[in-house]
């Protein structure tokens, strides 16, 4: 029998939703690389994006910018301080580490990383399409440039 997939089993459970259309969920980051880290995934299970209808594929900005607002008016605290208890071995230094910052940034973000790593070869690790959402603040890392850029071994891109 084929393994679940984390991402439908969660749905299908009922839990780690926090805003939803007919086609797609939002779902807060277990392993959160900045405070208020989301994903958008499709409901139907797809694990590349050409495998979108038109329909997905045309919701699927609009929803990423209704989450992008839900995200600036959410209380990071609050959540990660709930989250902390039910963490595991992996995933409490991320959560610990995004309660910090949240605490240190106390404000909203300022702006916004969007990215999908579509396929293996590309990182994703769950093989169910999702769209990450990573809240950024000035000055959160010393030289931001180039962003989500560094894919080359011995990138220069920041030196440029």
């Amino acid at each position: 029998m084929a393994e679940q997939c984390i991402f439908c089993e969660e749905y299908g459970g009922g839990w780690n939703t926090f805003a939803e259309t007919d086609l797609w969920r939002a779902r807060w980051d277990l392993y959160p690389a900045t405070p208020g880290h989301v994903e958008i995934l499709p409901k139907r299970h797809v694990q590349h994006i050409e495998e979108l209808t038109d329909d997905e594929l045309n919701a699927m900005m609009w929803f990423a910018r209704y989450v992008m607002e839900q995200v600036q008016g959410a209380d990071l605290i609050g959540l990660y301080t709930a989250l902390l208890p039910d963490s595991n071995e992996k995933n409490q230094p991320l959560l610990s580490s995004a309660l910090l910052a949240a605490q240190y940034h106390h404000r909203q973000p300022e702006a916004f990383n969007i990215g999908i790593n579509d396929g293996p070869a590309a990182g994703q690790s769950v093989h169910h399409l999702h769209l990450h959402i990573m809240p950024r603040w000035e000055g959160d890392v010393p030289n931001p440039r180039g962003g989500v850029r560094n894919l080359f071994p011995n990138d220069t891109y920041k030196e440029i």
